[in-house]
């Protein structure tokens, strides 16, 4: 499996089956993807290319199986963020933006990965409870909350690689720069 930077706000994973698509942006990249998702409400994308999915619910979509999580948007009364869960070959990644994840850490179990879109200054520790093995961050504030994460031992990649019986045995703090 493989996290890659498409842009500061989107990613793509890909697994052996199928590749999604986190916040695409850019219309002028190729998404090559077969899921488009989006974690931010409000932030409409369109694309003719795979399925979308943009809020809470069960979905399966090429073998994988996401679940959205309405979480609470703190800057607003009406808006919220949607937290992903979904298992790609055999990872567990939890998707979402700081506060997102924040505010549906008590409804979601543990998971391999947590991939944090960093887009304000909340506070990250809480993120050791969510990912056992890696926690990876992107976007605008990403620097800034790595830096009151991790002191030390960050890793900066724009790319991210690994399989189920490669993941790290120690939580592992990655920036996709």
């Amino acid at each position: 499996m493989e996290i890659a930077l498409l842009s500061s706000d989107s990613i793509r994973i890909k697994g052996k089956h199928s590749s999604i698509v986190i916040n695409p942006q850019n219309k002028s990249i190729p998404l090559q993807a077969a899921i488009l998702i989006g974690v931010q409400q409000g932030k409409n994308f369109e694309s003719s290319e795979g399925i979308t999915i943009d809020g809470p619910g069960e979905y399966e979509v090429g073998g994988i199986k996401i679940s959205g999580t309405r979480g609470k948007d703190v800057r607003s009364e009406a808006g919220y963020e949607v937290v992903y869960s979904m298992t790609v070959d055999g990872v567990t990644i939890a998707i979402g933006t700081l506060t997102g994840l924040h505010s549906a850490q008590q409804k979601m179990k543990e998971h391999n990965i947590a991939v944090i879109l960093a887009i304000d200054e909340t506070e990250a520790a809480f993120v050791t409870s969510m990912a056992v093995n890696a926690v990876l961050f992107y976007g605008p504030q990403a620097k800034k909350a790595v830096s009151g994460f991790a002191k030390e031992n960050v890793k900066e990649v724009n790319k991210y690689q690994v399989t189920l019986e490669k993941l790290p045995q120690e939580l592992e703090t990655v920036l996709l720069v």
